[in-house]
């Protein structure tokens, strides 16, 4: 799934240590390159409000702590559309996901308009899957739709019933969650065929792979009869390794993960931080909500600051606090209303 060019660059070179007759020859050292240095741009995806049309995309800038407003309005003098799901980086392109539009808006980096890509119901988060193909997935259509990215088209789409939600790409398959249902499919995207299935429980809508190359699902569950649960997959067999499952009382949601791919994150009561190797769920929050109503939650890939939207009253503009990745605070700024997500150039 998706999703991505932002990885830790650290290279050792070995060599084997060799006695000599020279007493002084020297030990060969290590050589470690630097990390990168993160980029100043974390761009905020901004749902608007549904019907209204004001979806948008806000830019901040890490160094000095400013917001650049409406991205995509200021740049092409439209709105671009209604209810903003998602947004991700494709060869070179902005893809973004407009939920209610039934669109994918593709455009440069600058953000300047290249193209709508039209015929979606309802479309929620694209993934990448070949050099020249993309899905989408939907809440209404009952399908994975197939873009074409040689011209930025729609192209067929694979059958699979149920509200279709985040996707990742690992081992050549990709694994996609479905809300309305118990489980999480598996595609073979050299053929477009659904070829597994497997039960991770019900409103399954986050996932993410980790350092081992396993995957974790999270499932709301339905509040009444069924849990919900954080489910670990072995990519290699297909079976539930673990599932963990959460107090009747807790609702959690927006599954992230950091760069090292060594913690989750998620939204229950506040910011929840769990080592991939935990033994159980963690019990009390990173960061608590309080009052505040968390709808949105991102993790630098190279600094690991956690970014949480507070939609506040899902009318006026949302409230985004930056924490570091032991929870302590480090920046605050406002951004569009209902900011649901966060893209990390």
């Amino acid at each position: 799934m998706a999703f991505l060019s932002r990885f830790f660059l650290i290279s050792f070179l070995f060599g084997s240590v060799f006695f000599s007759c020279v007493k002084d020859q020297p030990e060969p050292q290590p050589l470690v390159l630097e990390e990168p240095e993160p980029s100043e741009r974390v761009f905020v995806v901004n749902e608007g409000n549904f019907t209204s049309g004001n979806a948008s995309i806000s830019l901040y800038n890490r160094k000095n702590n400013e917001v650049q407003e409406d991205q995509f309005k200021a740049v092409n003098n439209m709105a671009l559309g209604d209810v903003a799901q998602s947004m991700v980086l494709i060869n070179d392109k902005y893809y973004i996901v407009v939920n209610n539009s039934g669109k994918v808006v593709v455009c440069d980096k600058n953000f300047k308009l290249s193209s709508n890509i039209t015929g979606f119901m309802s479309p929620r988060y694209m993934l990448q899957v070949s050099a020249n193909k993309a899905y989408v997935s939907d809440y209404k259509s009952g399908c994975i739709s197939v873009v074409n990215l040689s011209n930025n088209a729609l192209s067929h789409s694979i059958v699979l019933p149920g509200w279709t939600e985040e996707m990742v790409l690992l081992h050549n398959k990709v694994y996609v969650c479905n809300v309305n249902k118990e489980y999480a499919y598996v595609i073979d995207p050299s053929q477009d065929k659904v070829e597994d299935s497997i039960w991770v429980g019900k409103n399954a809508s986050g996932i993410q792979a980790d350092k081992n190359a396993k995957l974790w699902v999270l499932s709301s569950g339905d509040f009444a009869a069924s849990p919900a649960r954080l489910s670990l997959i072995n990519t290699s067999t297909h079976d539930l390794e673990k599932s963990f499952v959460f107090a009747a009382n807790r609702e959690p949601f927006k599954l992230a993960i950091n760069g090292k791919k060594d913690t989750l994150y998620f939204i229950d009561k506040g910011v929840c931080a769990m080592p991939v190797n935990a033994a159980g769920l963690p019990d009390v929050p990173l960061v608590t909500s309080g009052q505040s109503h968390f709808y949105g939650i991102g993790v630098h890939p190279i600094t690991s600051e956690i970014y949480v939207s507070d939609a506040l009253d899902y009318v006026q503009r949302s409230h985004i606090t930056v924490y570091s990745a032991m929870g302590s605070k480090k920046a605050e700024f406002k951004a569009g209303i209902n900011a649901n997500g966060f893209y990390f150039e």
